[in-house]
């Protein structure tokens, strides 16, 4: 997708080719009021509240439904488009019960902030009208009442009934004056109407509310995550307010939770199935701590309940949620079961996610295995082969096979090329895999292209992922400040969407990037505050990793207490979920800690037990670390001919695993391990070899220790140095 250049209000903008005003002022970060617009929604353009000013046409333009194009300009701002707006409004209140002070939409009020927003005051005509003969509110419904008077025939709640839940049982009715929104012959209870609450939820006034009126104005109140204690179903619910709505889940993706609620206080006595679509919901939301909950509460239905169909459904959702929550042992010990349940296209799926679980704890050869075996068994061209030959990709990067990480990507690019929906499937991951294989340029490339596709289809939490990715990769490139402004603009996003799993992964990333530029301090504060997250969350995988790179900074710092409190934690959790690379991450952490305070013996045992795991697991850039971390201690015994064979494998390695960061820091401990032998000419060699690494990569930290060390040792010896 193009970018074109539109002049709004007298400046230029690069903006997506194809979307409305609307959009591309929303992009620009221009407001322009609706109130028949929805994001969720189908465009209407019927209250003309967006109008605009477009050079060249003869009326005001609605912003939500004219397409921009190129050197378009925009009026947004004039006196002819602010009086247009405002006699609207006016209109629009002139035909609206005014009764602010006691309205359930008071501060919540779209109609009642524009009127606000545009100056109308009660010197306008809007607020002379006599409200003697009112329409009659229908109440009919044991969920919500629908207000006349208040309607602005908007057609929101009507969409939404039938684009968002399906089911079309909402209408307008009468004409001129009389036209008011029916879901029934006569009353809103002749209707087919389930109580699903998605019309509330998405009324821009006070025409559609709730039954029972809560009582609390929104400032009053903040959104608290709960459950519904009515029944055994754990229905999860927002209790009070959210800041931006008056309702428990107003302006979120959807309303099932509201409706499983409804469901479960007796409306509607066949909850169960609700229940169960609400669990499904959170399992495609990767919502682990709710789903789970929720999950517990079912499990307390009676038995009876339970057919074979509800079991499928419970046990897949339970493998899903543990596995992503990083349960692992507790996933695994489920995933028998839920092979067995399965229906044949269930099972490429649960064979991703088990793959997926293989790879986080460290077995990637029999990850390689089962996502080849999925391969074969999942259908040509679909959505799971695209995600398994993508996985298999970042698996291989991650093993340091780069030649059989490139065959598969190119596969994988080869199968979605023509197809949006699927490319949108893997672009994230192939870019990271090109992140791993060091391809920082690639990477980039296919970042930006996954987000200009996401920004298009208004996924928020996927374009938090890509502004993450594009932090790293700026980071790792010198961008420093433009990786701390993309991470911060991902953190933000995550949380406005209440994605704490999603800014958890930002925060831990930002920390660990920002060690590897030597800033500590930052980095110990992203990454403490992404621990304190990933601890409430209950992810173990988490809290493994971050207590992981919290010590290797204290280690760094010479705070070797609490360097060493941190990697037991580290180990102790990854030990508990049976992660094995993590549990090899610690030790080899725990191994650098031990060799700072000088118990060499017990840093040996640390390194070879973590090199044993990581070549178990196929991990070589691990194996890079944990050889590297042998051979220093003994380096340090003063054995420098049984160090440098270990150095020397570490090298290779690192190499092979496209990590020139640690490649160079590797390097310059190679010299120090030479010279340590009286190997003068060989010493210098591998020195300039590490020297020509920075400026290659445009590495600012890397093996910092070891070449500050040795050129101290090459300078007393009077041997040339590296001029920079």
């Amino acid at each position: 997708m193009h970018n074109v250049t539109i002049n709004v209000d007298g400046k230029d903008y690069s903006v997506r080719e194809g979307s409305t005003i609307h959009e591309a002022c929303g992009e620009a970060g221009i407001h322009i009021p609706v109130l028949c617009y929805h994001p969720r929604l189908k465009i209407a353009g019927n209250c003309r509240v967006c109008c605009v000013e477009v050079e060249g046409c003869r009326t005001l333009m609605p912003a939500c439904v004219t397409p921009i194009t190129p050197n378009m300009v925009v009026r947004t701002d004039s006196p002819k488009v602010l009086q247009a707006r405002k006699t609207i409004v006016d209109l629009l209140l002139a035909a609206h019960n005014c009764d602010c002070l006691v309205c359930d939409a008071a501060g919540a009020c779209e109609l009642q902030k524009m009127a606000y927003d545009l100056g109308l005051d009660r010197r306008s005509r809007a607020f002379y009208v006599c409200d003697d003969e009112l329409p009659e509110v229908d109440g009919s419904s044991p969920v919500l009442q629908y207000d006349p008077s208040k309607c602005i025939q908007c057609t929101r709640c009507i969409r939404a009934c039938g684009e968002i839940q399906g089911k079309g049982i909402i209408a307008a009715v009468h004409r001129s004056y009389e036209v008011k929104m029916a879901a029934g012959i006569h009353q809103w209870s002749d209707s087919r109407c389930d109580g699903c609450g998605e019309c509330i939820q998405i009324c821009p006034t006070g025409a559609l509310s709730e039954k029972v009126s809560s009582g609390v104005r929104v400032w009053e109140a903040e959104k608290v995550r709960t459950s519904c204690a009515y029944c055994g179903v754990g229905c999860q619910l927002a209790a009070g307010f959210l800041a931006e709505g008056r309702s428990p889940s107003r302006n979120e993706p959807c309303a099932l939770e509201t409706a499983s609620h409804f469901a479960s206080a007796g409306l509607y006595p066949d909850a169960l199935p609700w229940a169960l679509a609400a669990l499904e919901q959170m399992v495609s939301a990767l919502d682990c701590e709710n789903g789970l909950h929720l999950l517990d509460r079912i499990r307390e239905w009676p038995l009876g309940a339970f057919d074979p169909e509800t079991e499928r459904r419970v046990v897949l959702a339970e493998f899903e949620l543990k596995a992503h929550k990083g349960c692992f042992r507790e996933a695994n010990d489920i995933y028998g079961r839920a092979i067995s349940l399965a229906r044949p296209a269930d099972t490429p799926r649960l064979q991703l996610t088990k793959a997926r679980i293989l790879a986080e704890t460290g077995e990637n050869l029999p990850a390689v295995a089962l996502l080849e075996k999925t391969l074969q068994d999942s259908e040509p061209g679909g959505e799971i082969m695209a995600m398994v030959l993508s996985r298999l990709s970042k698996l291989f990067a991650q093993m340091g096979n780069m030649q059989k990480s490139r065959e598969y990507q190119d596969k994988a690019l080869e199968l979605v090329e023509g197809n949006p929906d699927l490319m949108e499937c893997i672009l994230g991951n192939l870019a990271m895999t090109r992140l791993l294989a060091g391809d920082t340029v690639k990477a980039e490339e296919l970042c930006r292209r996954a987000l200009d596709t996401r920004r298009f289809s208004g996924n928020l939490k996927l374009k938090a992922l890509l502004l993450g990715a594009l932090s790293i990769i700026a980071l790792r490139t010198g961008r420093e400040d433009e990786g701390i402004e993309l991470s911060t603009a991902a953190a933000e996003i995550h949380r406005r969407t209440g994605n704490s799993q999603g800014l958890c992964g930002v925060l831990g990333n930002t920390g660990s990037m920002l060690a590897r530029s030597g800033k500590l301090t930052p980095a110990l504060e992203a990454l403490h505050e992404a621990l304190e997250i990933a601890r409430h969350l209950g992810s173990t995988a988490m809290v493994a990793n971050f207590t992981h790179s919290i010590g290797n900074i204290f280690t760094i710092l010479k705070r070797y207490d609490e360097a060493e409190a941190h990697f037991m934690e580290s180990l102790s959790t990854a030990e508990t979920t049976g992660n094995a690379r993590m549990m090899a991450s610690a030790l080899t952490g725990l191994g650098s800690m031990k060799l700072g305070t000088g118990a060499l013996d017990e840093a040996g045992r640390c390194f070879s037990r973590a090199n044993r795991m990581y070549h178990r697991a196929g991990n070589i850039i691990g194996q890079a670390h944990a050889l590297s971390g042998a051979a220093q201690v003994h380096l340090v015994l003063g054995e420098p001919d049984r160090a440098l064979p270990l150095v020397r494998e570490a090298e290779v390695l690192a190499v092979a695993g496209g990590d020139p960061q640690t490649a160079v820091g590797i390097r310059f401990l190679h010299a120090m391990v030479l010279l340590a032998r009286g190997m003068r000419d060989e010493t210098l060699e591998v020195y300039h070899d590490a020297c020509m690494g920075i400026a290659e990569h445009g590495i600012t930290v890397g093996g910092t220790e070891h070449r500050t060390a040795l050129e101290e040792e090459m300078t007393r010896l009077g041997m040339a140095i590296q001029i920079e």
